[in-house]
């Protein structure tokens, strides 16, 4: 018997997460498994996601990246990511004449990337609203 611990995870199991817990259960037999509560959460909404539809692909990165895979990771040209590094927005490491990024480096700068667009798109349709350019049709 599987038991994991969802340490305070944010919102409650799902019928499907349930059952998919039962599953891992009778898979895994006899393991403990403890999660902090974002990671809960986040396998919370893949397992619901999976059900209902949604392809998923999980990988394992390995601790550097090469610019080819950052390109993979971000949808950007192998240029950008080699502005990002000349800029010093990514850290970088040479191994000969080849650039590696660490991981965690690259995770981190596509969260605040996505994070500074969202703001940004906020910010776009709070002006265009008070300049009645945006009628919000809810």
């Amino acid at each position: 018997m599987v038991m994991i611990i969802f340490a305070k995870a944010a919102e409650p199991a799902t019928n499907l997460s349930v059952f998919a817990l039962k599953v891992l259960e009778a898979a895994l037999g006899g393991a403990v498994c403890e999660i902090e509560s974002k990671l809960a959460v986040g396998i919370l909404d893949l397992i619901n996601d999976v059900g209902a539809g949604v392809s998923a692909d999980i990988t394992a990165l390995p601790a550097q990246l090469t610019t080819g895979q950052i390109t993979d990771l971000l949808h950007v040209s192998r240029p950008t990511v080699v502005a990002l590094i000349d800029k010093g927005l990514l850290d970088s490491t040479r191994l000969g004449t080849h650039r590696r990024v660490g991981t965690v480096d690259v995770l981190s700068y596509r969260e605040q990337s996505r994070h500074e667009r969202r703001q940004a798109l906020g910010e776009l349709v709070q002006v265009s609203e008070e300049l009645g350019l945006y009628k919000n049709s809810y």
